[in-house]
């Protein structure tokens, strides 16, 4: 309830996490896009640095999370990826597609 409304309050909004650790952040990260995914949602994570990216993509693998990486914003093809965590890649500007690891 805001100082000069008698009515209900408005609905809290989204909340930004943070995380006190790197493997916390990883972690996190994760559960929330698993999350998404389980309220058929699709989640994709954008670093903006290259060592986060590479760092995120040892942690999907050794995790077992399934991912995708999106070289391009092309819809018809993200909307396929029903089920898989999306990491979009700024860094290469090679092989422009999904990239969905085996």
């Amino acid at each position: 309830m805001s100082l000069f409304s008698f009515g209900k309050s408005a609905p809290a909004g989204p909340a930004d996490k943070v995380w006190k650790t790197r493997k916390a952040c990883l972690k996190g990260m994760v559960m929330q896009s698993l999350l998404a995914l389980k309220n058929s949602q699709l989640p994709v994570v954008v670093t903006f640095f290259e060592e986060s990216h590479i760092e995120l993509l040892e942690f999907l693998k050794s995790s077992g999370v399934p991912y995708a990486v999106i070289n391009t914003l092309s819809a018809s093809e993200i909307l396929q990826l029903k089920g898989t965590v999306c990491i979009l890649d700024v860094f290469s500007a090679s092989s422009p597609g999904i990239n969905i690891p085996k």
